[in-house]
């Protein structure tokens, strides 16, 4: 083969591969970015809801705290 047909393949073929690399490297920067923004906000969305499911539990728990300083061990049905 002929020293220059040999020398352009080589560079023709570096910069193919250099296309790839770079596009995979592309690729896999926005699939994983995507994939932890995804990850991020579903834990968000879990820790609102906890923090919803919380507050009522606290509201309910004291509403029944005060409901119970009206009552008394001799008539509980008050």
């Amino acid at each position: 083969m002929d020293p220059a047909i040999q020398s352009a393949s080589i560079t023709a073929l570096s910069a193919i591969g250099g296309s790839i690399a770079g596009g995979f490297a592309s690729f896999a920067t926005t699939f994983f970015t995507q994939r932890n923004q995804g990850h991020r906000d579903l834990l968000s969305r879990d820790v609102a809801q906890r923090e919803k499911l919380y507050s009522q539990f606290i509201k309910e728990a004291t509403n029944l705290f005060v409901d119970s300083l009206d009552k008394n061990l001799e008539n509980p049905s008050c």
